[in-house]
Protein backbone atom coordinates (compact mmCIF):
# COMPACT_ATOMS: atom_id res chain seq x y z
CA UNK A 1 0.00 0.00 0.00
CA UNK A 2 2.63 2.45 0.90
CA UNK A 3 4.94 1.30 -2.00
CA UNK A 4 1.70 2.55 -4.22
CA UNK A 5 0.64 5.64 -2.88
CA UNK A 6 4.85 6.69 -3.05
CA UNK A 7 4.16 5.52 -6.62
CA UNK A 8 1.59 7.81 -7.42
CA UNK A 9 3.17 10.66 -5.61
CA UNK A 10 6.34 9.94 -7.82
CA UNK A 11 4.45 10.21 -10.77
CA UNK A 12 2.17 13.47 -9.79
CA UNK A 13 5.57 14.89 -9.02
CA UNK A 14 7.32 14.25 -12.72
CA UNK A 15 3.62 15.09 -14.38
CA UNK A 16 3.79 17.83 -12.77
CA UNK A 17 7.32 18.84 -13.55
CA UNK A 18 6.63 17.75 -16.85
CA UNK A 19 3.54 20.28 -17.39
CA UNK A 20 6.42 23.30 -16.14
CA UNK A 21 9.35 22.69 -18.01
CA UNK A 22 8.05 21.72 -20.90
CA UNK A 23 3.74 21.54 -21.52
CA UNK A 24 4.03 25.28 -20.44
CA UNK A 25 6.90 26.85 -22.76
CA UNK A 26 5.11 24.93 -25.76
CA UNK A 27 1.63 26.08 -25.03
CA UNK A 28 3.74 29.90 -24.73
CA UNK A 29 5.13 29.39 -27.85
CA UNK A 30 2.44 28.06 -30.14
CA UNK A 31 -0.23 31.05 -28.81
CA UNK A 32 2.97 33.63 -29.86
CA UNK A 33 3.11 31.66 -33.00
CA UNK A 34 -0.78 32.42 -33.74
CA UNK A 35 -0.19 35.75 -32.72
CA UNK A 36 2.25 36.95 -35.01
CA UNK A 37 0.25 35.05 -37.70
CA UNK A 38 -2.85 37.04 -36.88
CA UNK A 39 -0.68 40.03 -36.83
CA UNK A 40 0.95 39.21 -40.38
CA UNK A 41 -1.90 38.97 -42.15
CA UNK A 42 -3.71 41.86 -40.61
CA UNK A 43 -1.16 44.25 -41.48
CA UNK A 44 0.39 42.51 -44.87
CA UNK A 45 4.06 41.93 -43.46
CA UNK A 46 6.51 39.54 -44.69
CA UNK A 47 9.52 38.34 -42.51
CA UNK A 48 12.62 36.70 -43.72
CA UNK A 49 14.58 34.53 -41.71
CA UNK A 50 17.88 32.53 -42.15
CA UNK A 51 19.05 30.13 -39.06
CA UNK A 52 22.42 28.19 -38.54
CA UNK A 53 25.18 30.89 -40.85
CA UNK A 54 26.51 32.40 -41.34
CA UNK A 55 28.38 30.70 -44.83
CA UNK A 56 30.89 31.77 -46.79
CA UNK A 57 28.63 31.12 -49.44
CA UNK A 58 25.19 31.70 -49.36
CA UNK A 59 24.79 34.16 -47.16
CA UNK A 60 26.99 36.42 -49.00
CA UNK A 61 24.50 35.32 -51.95
CA UNK A 62 22.04 36.20 -50.33
CA UNK A 63 23.20 39.49 -49.38
CA UNK A 64 23.93 39.70 -52.79
CA UNK A 65 20.32 39.63 -53.76
CA UNK A 66 18.49 41.35 -50.84
CA UNK A 67 20.81 44.15 -51.88
CA UNK A 68 19.86 44.02 -55.13
CA UNK A 69 15.78 44.48 -54.25
CA UNK A 70 16.37 46.90 -51.33
CA UNK A 71 14.78 44.49 -48.37
CA UNK A 72 16.46 43.10 -45.04
CA UNK A 73 15.88 40.13 -43.20
CA UNK A 74 16.79 38.52 -39.72
CA UNK A 75 19.55 36.16 -39.48
CA UNK A 76 19.83 34.02 -36.25
CA UNK A 77 23.34 32.73 -36.34
CA UNK A 78 25.38 29.85 -34.74
CA UNK A 79 28.46 31.20 -32.67
CA UNK A 80 29.90 27.65 -33.91
CA UNK A 81 29.46 28.69 -37.51
CA UNK A 82 30.18 32.67 -36.84
CA UNK A 83 33.54 32.27 -35.21
CA UNK A 84 34.63 30.91 -38.47
CA UNK A 85 32.95 33.73 -40.89
CA UNK A 86 32.91 37.04 -38.10
CA UNK A 87 33.49 39.17 -41.14
CA UNK A 88 30.15 38.13 -42.44
CA UNK A 89 28.42 39.13 -39.38
CA UNK A 90 29.86 42.19 -39.63
CA UNK A 91 28.73 42.58 -43.44
CA UNK A 92 25.03 41.66 -42.36
CA UNK A 93 25.21 44.13 -39.83
CA UNK A 94 26.57 46.68 -42.11
CA UNK A 95 23.99 46.17 -44.38
CA UNK A 96 21.26 46.71 -41.88
CA UNK A 97 20.14 43.72 -41.37
CA UNK A 98 19.48 41.87 -38.13
CA UNK A 99 20.95 39.89 -35.76
CA UNK A 100 19.49 36.88 -33.56
CA UNK A 101 21.12 34.44 -31.63
CA UNK A 102 20.26 30.66 -32.54
CA UNK A 103 23.20 29.50 -29.67
CA UNK A 104 26.28 27.58 -30.17
CA UNK A 105 26.23 24.29 -31.07
CA UNK A 106 22.60 24.05 -31.87
CA UNK A 107 21.04 21.68 -28.90
CA UNK A 108 17.93 20.63 -28.99
CA UNK A 109 16.80 21.46 -25.67
CA UNK A 110 13.61 18.63 -25.72
CA UNK A 111 16.91 15.98 -26.32
CA UNK A 112 19.51 17.65 -24.21
CA UNK A 113 19.97 17.62 -20.64
CA UNK A 114 18.64 21.43 -19.42
CA UNK A 115 21.78 22.55 -18.16
CA UNK A 116 23.38 22.08 -21.31
CA UNK A 117 20.65 23.26 -23.77
CA UNK A 118 20.52 26.60 -21.45
CA UNK A 119 24.34 26.63 -21.53
CA UNK A 120 24.05 26.59 -25.11
CA UNK A 121 21.71 29.49 -25.28
CA UNK A 122 23.84 31.54 -22.83
CA UNK A 123 26.98 30.74 -25.01
CA UNK A 124 25.91 31.78 -28.20
CA UNK A 125 24.54 35.05 -27.08
CA UNK A 126 27.40 35.92 -24.89
CA UNK A 127 29.54 34.99 -28.12
CA UNK A 128 27.44 36.91 -30.40
CA UNK A 129 26.61 40.13 -27.92
CA UNK A 130 28.47 43.12 -30.06
CA UNK A 131 26.45 41.72 -33.39
CA UNK A 132 22.76 41.58 -31.69
CA UNK A 133 20.30 44.02 -33.04
CA UNK A 134 18.79 46.60 -30.43
CA UNK A 135 15.56 44.13 -30.53
CA UNK A 136 17.70 41.32 -28.28
CA UNK A 137 16.60 38.53 -30.51
CA UNK A 138 17.13 34.70 -29.93
CA UNK A 139 15.49 31.48 -31.77
CA UNK A 140 15.91 28.11 -30.03
CA UNK A 141 17.56 25.66 -31.80
CA UNK A 142 14.69 23.11 -33.75
CA UNK A 143 12.33 25.78 -32.03
CA UNK A 144 12.38 23.49 -28.89
CA UNK A 145 12.24 25.73 -25.53
CA UNK A 146 12.32 24.40 -22.07
CA UNK A 147 11.55 26.45 -19.16
CA UNK A 148 15.07 26.91 -17.74
CA UNK A 149 16.04 27.84 -20.70
CA UNK A 150 13.05 30.71 -21.20
CA UNK A 151 14.29 31.70 -17.52
CA UNK A 152 17.49 32.23 -18.74
CA UNK A 153 17.50 34.43 -21.65
CA UNK A 154 14.67 36.80 -19.74
CA UNK A 155 17.39 37.74 -17.29
CA UNK A 156 19.29 39.01 -20.55
CA UNK A 157 16.02 40.55 -22.06
CA UNK A 158 16.11 37.98 -24.99
CA UNK A 159 13.20 37.74 -27.14
CA UNK A 160 12.67 34.07 -28.80
CA UNK A 161 11.57 34.11 -32.31
CA UNK A 162 9.16 31.66 -33.59
CA UNK A 163 8.08 31.25 -37.54
CA UNK A 164 4.47 31.00 -38.90
CA UNK A 165 5.71 28.87 -42.24
CA UNK A 166 8.41 26.57 -42.91
CA UNK A 167 10.16 26.77 -46.44
CA UNK A 168 11.04 23.00 -45.94
CA UNK A 169 14.86 23.45 -47.02
CA UNK A 170 16.27 21.30 -44.37
CA UNK A 171 13.53 18.55 -45.27
CA UNK A 172 15.27 15.04 -46.92
CA UNK A 173 13.40 15.34 -49.74
CA UNK A 174 13.10 19.21 -50.96
CA UNK A 175 9.44 19.91 -52.27
CA UNK A 176 8.59 22.82 -54.84
CA UNK A 177 9.25 26.08 -54.09
CA UNK A 178 5.61 27.59 -55.41
CA UNK A 179 3.80 25.66 -53.09
CA UNK A 180 5.77 27.37 -50.18
CA UNK A 181 4.91 30.78 -51.69
CA UNK A 182 1.47 30.36 -52.46
CA UNK A 183 1.31 29.58 -48.45
CA UNK A 184 2.50 32.99 -47.78
CA UNK A 185 -0.25 34.53 -50.85
CA UNK A 186 -2.93 32.78 -48.84
CA UNK A 187 -1.71 33.76 -45.35
CA UNK A 188 -1.30 37.25 -45.92
CA UNK A 189 2.63 37.18 -45.13
CA UNK A 190 4.15 35.65 -41.69
CA UNK A 191 7.25 34.66 -40.98
CA UNK A 192 9.04 32.21 -43.33
CA UNK A 193 11.63 29.89 -41.70
CA UNK A 194 14.85 29.22 -44.41
CA UNK A 195 18.36 28.23 -43.72
CA UNK A 196 22.08 29.69 -44.77
CA UNK A 197 24.42 27.38 -43.66
CA UNK A 198 27.16 25.16 -45.26
CA UNK A 199 25.83 22.40 -47.09
CA UNK A 200 29.26 21.12 -48.32
CA UNK A 201 29.03 18.15 -47.46
CA UNK A 202 25.88 16.75 -49.02
CA UNK A 203 26.09 15.34 -52.52
CA UNK A 204 22.74 18.08 -52.95
CA UNK A 205 24.25 21.27 -51.21
CA UNK A 206 24.33 23.04 -54.76
CA UNK A 207 20.56 22.29 -55.06
CA UNK A 208 19.65 23.36 -51.88
CA UNK A 209 21.26 26.46 -52.11
CA UNK A 210 19.72 27.30 -55.05
CA UNK A 211 16.51 25.83 -53.66
CA UNK A 212 17.03 28.87 -50.46
CA UNK A 213 17.75 31.27 -53.20
CA UNK A 214 15.17 30.81 -55.50
CA UNK A 215 13.02 30.75 -52.39
CA UNK A 216 13.76 34.16 -51.30
CA UNK A 217 13.70 35.53 -54.60
CA UNK A 218 9.99 34.45 -55.20
CA UNK A 219 9.20 35.53 -51.90
CA UNK A 220 10.08 39.34 -52.71
CA UNK A 221 8.62 38.99 -55.80
CA UNK A 222 5.76 38.13 -54.35
CA UNK A 223 5.67 41.06 -51.64
CA UNK A 224 5.75 43.55 -54.65
CA UNK A 225 2.75 41.73 -56.66
CA UNK A 226 0.51 41.21 -53.58
CA UNK A 227 1.51 44.40 -51.49
CA UNK A 228 3.21 42.64 -48.62
CA UNK A 229 5.77 45.03 -46.69
CA UNK A 230 9.00 42.84 -45.90
CA UNK A 231 10.21 43.75 -42.54
CA UNK A 232 12.65 42.42 -39.91
CA UNK A 233 11.70 40.43 -36.90
CA UNK A 234 12.44 43.22 -34.48
CA UNK A 235 10.23 45.89 -36.66
CA UNK A 236 7.54 43.15 -36.73
CA UNK A 237 7.28 43.08 -32.66
CA UNK A 238 7.72 47.00 -32.33
CA UNK A 239 4.32 47.07 -35.00
CA UNK A 240 3.12 44.55 -32.74
CA UNK A 241 3.69 46.85 -29.27
CA UNK A 242 2.76 49.89 -30.92
CA UNK A 243 -0.83 48.15 -31.48
CA UNK A 244 -1.25 47.10 -28.18
CA UNK A 245 -1.00 50.35 -27.06
CA UNK A 246 -3.71 52.06 -29.25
Amino acid sequence: MIWAVTGIIIVLILTVALMHEVVLPHRSKLASVDRIRRFTAAHKLLVLTYDDGPDSIITQQLLDLMHEYKVHATFFSLWSRACKNPELLDQIQADEHEIGSHSEHHLNAWKTMPWKSTHDLQQGHAQLKQWLSPSNLFRPPYGKLLAPGARTMQKYKATPCWWTIDSGDTEKTLGDPAQVVQRVRSEHGGVVLMHDFDRSHRDDAEQRRNYVLHMTRDLIELARKEDLTICTYGELLDRMKQNIKR
